[in-house]
């Protein structure tokens, strides 16, 4: 059995509809490691055919994380820098509950 043959329908469903408890109009931001990208995928169109407002997808890869801090491990200035959409999208996404 492949992984694209797996049917996440039942698994999203129990996600969306108990586990976050998405509302008609909720929008939804979904992290995942790139393992979880077929999950992630049928999540989005659960949430939508429950009537989310917007759904966005972001891979959350630790292999490219590690590279960054392999490469300025010593710079803590860099280590520290983080682009300024990446707070106000996630201070967006607080406001917005």
């Amino acid at each position: 059995m492949y992984l694209a043959d797996i049917d996440y329908t039942e698994y999203a469903e129990l996600l969306i509809g108990t586990g976050i408890n998405l509302k008609k109009g909720m929008n939804l931001n979904i992290r995942f490691a790139p393992e979880g990208v077929l999950l992630a995928r049928k999540c989005a169109q659960v949430a939508y055919r429950r009537g989310a407002g917007v759904v966005e997808l972001m891979v959350d890869d630790k292999s490219i994380l590690k590279s960054r801090i392999d490469a300025q491990s010593g710079d803590e200035d860099a280590l520290a820098r983080m682009p300024g959409w990446m707070g106000a999208f996630e201070d967006t996404v607080v406001d917005e509950k």
